[in-house]
């Protein structure tokens, strides 16, 4: 019987979003319901009881009334408006991995060359969580973090490895789980945002909690992409903090991204006058991170050269780089 109810609700609402284009003096609305509470069919017998106990809200009067009220009232085309409380059994996944084969992928991205640092262990890709991936980090080990701590003896991820990071979750969302690998080309990360540092305490193993979903946008993807960390309270009895760090959207294309070329001049190196010993005594940077060579600043704007004799940001030094975090 759902079966019927849900094909009979997406029927209604597919005939009324088309009465726009064939019929559009007219304003046609759907409105499906789900069991009630107090009044109707489902507040009599057995079925609030099973409900309950499935951990799924009815529809209570004083919300629903109310709600159609203002859709049959309201003027205009306001899309979707959806009503609901608990959801319960109805969003548990039958399958923890979101049937997933993440051993088939984890061991396809072990062997994969060049390696993905910044992803470690798949979890799962679950329906209504998406992808999820753990990797930890360990600051004594990579350069980008030891290297990198504004606080001294607190590493805090750098924002140019957070985005690697989310580029890479992305393309392990369309990667083969044989090999790895994409046929997909990251082309952008937009709409990054950084909620707060992700910083390594007394230069201690941290986690990344990684989420990813994908849209389609025309003939692109976009990964929306998250960072996060869940931080277990040492007093027994609290739930978990969970805290997000970065997130962003990544777009996907399905063919290579070109690059530019820049009509430019670069002056003689010996014509800067800022050394790289001076630039650096004002920031916190290590080796790894200490990218600029030369410098000067004139009236005319700043003018710098990148070093090209870094050491490794990374450990193995030769990983994958999708967004040249340096």
């Amino acid at each position: 019987g759902q079966s019927d109810y849900s094909s009979a609700n997406d029927l209604l609402c597919k005939i009324s979003s088309s009465m726009r284009s064939w019929r559009p003096e007219t304003r046609g609305i759907a409105i499906d319901w789900t069991a009630w509470g107090e009044i109707g069919m489902a507040s009599r017998g057995s079925v609030q009881q099973i409900l309950e106990a499935l951990g799924i809200d009815m529809l209570p009067p004083e919300a629903g009334v109310p709600t159609i009220r203002r859709e049959l009232t309201y003027g205009g085309t306001r899309g979707e408006v959806l009503v609901a409380g608990r959801l319960g059994a109805w969003l548990e996944e039958t399958d923890p991995a979101g049937g997933l084969d993440t051993g088939k992928l984890n061991a396809a991205l072990a062997n994969r060359e060049p390696k993905l640092l910044m992803v470690g262990e798949v979890k799962s890709a679950r329906l209504y969580g998406g992808l999820e991936i753990e990797t930890t980090l360990v600051p004594a080990e990579q350069p980008f973090l030891f290297d990198h701590a504004p606080d001294e003896g607190t590493p805090w991820l750098p924002g140019v490895m957070a985005t690697e990071t989310l580029a890479e979750l992305a393309t392990v969302l369309v990667a083969r789980s044989e090999t790895g690998h994409s046929s997909w080309h990251v082309a952008a990360v937009e709409n990054e945002q950084m909620s707060g540092a992700f910083k390594f305490f007394r230069m201690e193993a941290r986690t990344l909690y990684l989420n990813a979903t994908i849209t389609p946008d025309g003939d692109d993807l976009v990964a929306h992409t998250t960072l996060q960390s869940v931080t277990v309270p040492k007093r027994e009895g609290l739930p978990p903090q969970i805290k997000e760090h970065f997130s962003a959207d990544v777009r996907l294309t399905s063919a290579p991204v070109e690059g530019q070329n820049v009509e430019f001049t670069p002056p003689a190196l010996e014509s800067l006058d800022i050394t790289t010993e001076e630039v650096y005594k004002s920031f916190f940077h290590g080796p790894a991170y200490q990218v600029i060579e030369r410098a000067q600043v004139s009236d005319k704007g700043v003018v710098a050269v990148f070093s090209d004799s870094l050491p490794p940001n990374t450990s193995p030094a030769d990983v994958e780089s999708l967004v040249a975090p340096r």
